[in-house]
């Protein structure tokens, strides 16, 4: 981030004219947010949620676009764990990687999570398990 004299804003935030556009930008993402998930879309004084299960640090997210309830997480626990968002519970847990899961993504179905940190990708049929 760059600061101005001002110490404030950075190029990002500021339009074609010169002027200040984080408020565009901050518009657009939550009017991408509320195609994503409008019903998961709160204030932090509306809701807030905590999800325990991770014994190290979570380093990596997936929503669910198809189940907006749906998340999940990979962690230095060397496990992803997939959410029920509603509920703040564990539906289930990913073990068998020797290292960090650094990424999680989920096919457009959202049958499939992959998961990669170690030396490998691993596939996890979330359906079947």
């Amino acid at each position: 981030q760059l600061h101005g004299a001002g110490g404030r804003g950075s190029v990002a935030d500021m339009n074609n004219d010169g002027e200040d556009s984080s408020s565009d930008e901050e518009a657009a993402l939550r009017e991408e947010a509320q195609v994503f998930a409008p019903e998961y879309l709160h204030t932090i004084e509306e809701t807030s949620r905590t999800f325990l299960g991770h014994i190290g640090a979570v380093t990596a997210l997936a929503g669910g676009k198809i189940t907006p309830s749906l998340l999940v997480s990979g962690s230095t626990d060397f496990t992803a764990r997939m959410w029920d968002i509603e509920t703040g519970k564990c539906t289930g847990l990913l073990e068998g990687h020797v290292a960090a899961v650094r990424d999680v993504v989920m096919s457009p179905d959202e049958r499939v999570v992959f998961t990669a940190g170690d030396t490998c990708v691993r596939i996890w049929d979330r359906v079947s398990g």
